[in-house]
């Protein structure tokens, strides 16, 4: 008997129900309970619990759906932080989200800029976001003059950043501050230019301008170093160029299906006045003597007269000059690269008024030889007038003279000095012409007819009996002289 109970629960202990019989079960019972409640009698009643005592208030558990959450909060963390600073980006003052583009997107970019170079360049591309959209409300009529205000301060705020920049730098580092140094003018530059060929186009139209802002630009560029005043190496200032160069090289490449045939031609022509100051800048480097541009005068005596002969020198350069030319090259090359990319600069400055034509040598001489042939041409027409004063022969004289030393300095090809002649010449003869235009001619028919009566006074072979003496001084009197003055005294 022990010995069944024993298999008998052990047994027990191996036999479940199957999850179905479970379930079956359960819903048996549950509804044999809903139609059999317990009576009220025996049932035990609950204790109550005393709100009092408790801490605190009885709260809500809300169940969240965690994949929901997660989608949700990914959405709205994009709207947060890309679309909406994306969009501020297009925005100009006044605008809902402007504050968003100047105090969150550009804050975080100066916060990525490690270096004071890096700092230089994004308060330089500051400014240019500024005036940029003071640009954008002038054409549409929007900038006010509070709004007009408002920009100046922020462009001063700019500049005065860049200048603190270019200061710290030049503690660490002389030669790269005066690189930041020539590319922060040459972006001021480039913002003059833009500021006052819209600024007159606006006044022409009665439109709102940006004088104040143009007053800005001007007051930073005048408190921004020569760029003949910055110290910097000859290699370090010719690495910066040649990567420049090929910069705009590879940007033009880049445009030239976008472009006109002219625009091309146009930006051609001033990469290769670029790459021709490079080589005068290297060429002028291997020259170790310096001496200046002189005119060597020399003057021979004989018995009769005394000659001097005055002989130019041709110019040698040194160092400084070559670094002079670098300068040049670097700063029109950026600003050839600003003109390539920005639409706004683009549109109101044309190429040639940003980075003039420089000429070469052959287009120099010609136009000194044209120039000659103007100068003969109008000294000509000035000599050939009947009656010359004191004052217009020795204008000719030194024309002259100017001339000979236009062709001396084309001889040893020293243009600058043969153009600045040429200049003079054609501004004295100018001189001359107005002068000649103001100044009446001296009437001269009293005098030849004076001459031909006396003449045929003095002919005795004449036929013609002599007039009385009264009717022939009456013909030759000035004509403001009264007639009794022409009488004989008696």
């Amino acid at each position: 008997m022990k010995r069944f109970s024993q298999q008998f629960h052990t047994a027990a202990k191996r036999v479940t129900m199957t999850k179905a019989e479970s379930r079956d079960l359960r819903e048996r019972l549950t509804a044999y309970m809903e139609y059999h409640p317990l009576p009220e009698a025996m049932r035990t009643p609950q204790a109550k619990v005393a709100t009092g005592a408790l801490a605190s208030e009885p709260f809500w558990v809300v169940r969240f759906n965690t994949m929901r959450t997660r989608a949700l909060a990914s959405v709205a963390t994009l709207v947060v932080l890309i679309i909406v600073p994306f969009a501020a980006e297009q925005t100009v003052p006044g605008d809902v989200l402007y504050p968003v583009k100047v105090r969150f997107n550009e804050e975080i970019r100066s916060s990525l800029a490690l270096t004071p170079y890096q700092q230089v360049e994004w308060e330089t591309k500051r400014v240019e976001r500024r005036l940029a959209e003071a640009r954008l409300l002038a054409t549409e009529g929007k900038l006010t003059e509070a709004v007009e205000a408002e920009v100046a301060a922020a462009v001063k705020s700019h500049t005065d950043a860049a200048q603190a920049g270019l200061a710290e730098l030049r503690e660490s580092d002389s030669e790269e501050a005066a690189i930041a140094e020539l590319t922060f003018a040459s972006a001021l530059e480039v913002e003059s230019e833009v500021l006052e060929s819209e600024t007159a186009r606006h006044e022409a139209a009665g439109a709102s301008t940006t004088a104040t802002l143009a007053a800005t630009i001007a007051d930073a560029r005048a408190a921004v170093a020569s760029p003949a005043a910055t110290e910097v190496s000859f290699e370090r200032l010719l690495a910066q160029v040649e990567d420049e160069t090929t910069h705009a090289a590879e940007l033009l490449l880049s445009l030239r299906e976008d472009i006109s045939m002219q625009e091309r031609a146009d930006i051609d022509r001033r990469l290769a006045d670029i790459d021709r100051k490079i080589a005068l800048a290297l060429e002028s480097r291997e020259i170790e003597t310096v001496e200046s541009v002189e005119v060597v005068t020399s003057t021979s005596t004989d018995e009769t007269a005394t000659t001097t002969v005055e002989t130019i020198v041709a110019p040698v350069v040194d160092e400084a000059t070559a670094k002079q030319y670098l300068r040049e090259a670097l700063q029109a090359t950026q600003k050839l690269i600003r003109f390539m990319t920005d639409i706004d600069v683009k549109a109101n400055v044309s190429v040639e008024e940003l980075v003039p034509v420089t000429p070469t040598d052959d287009e120099r001489k010609d136009t000194l030889e044209l120039q000659l042939l103007q100068i003969e041409r109008q000294t000509g027409a000035i000599a050939s007038q009947e009656a010359l004063s004191e004052k217009t022969v020795f204008g000719l004289a030194q024309v002259d003279e100017l001339v000979e030393k236009v062709e001396r300095a084309l001889v040893v090809k020293e243009y600058a000095t043969a153009e600045s002649a040429a200049a003079d010449a054609l501004a004295l003869l100018a001189d001359m012409a107005r002068v000649s235009a103001e100044v009446p001619a001296t009437p001269s028919e009293s005098a030849t007819s004076t001459e031909a009566v006396v003449e045929e006074a003095e002919d005795p072979e004449s036929p013609t009996e002599p007039e009385p003496p009264a009717t022939s001084t009456n013909a030759v009197a000035e004509p403001d002289q009264p007639e009794e003055s022409a009488e004989p005294e008696v």
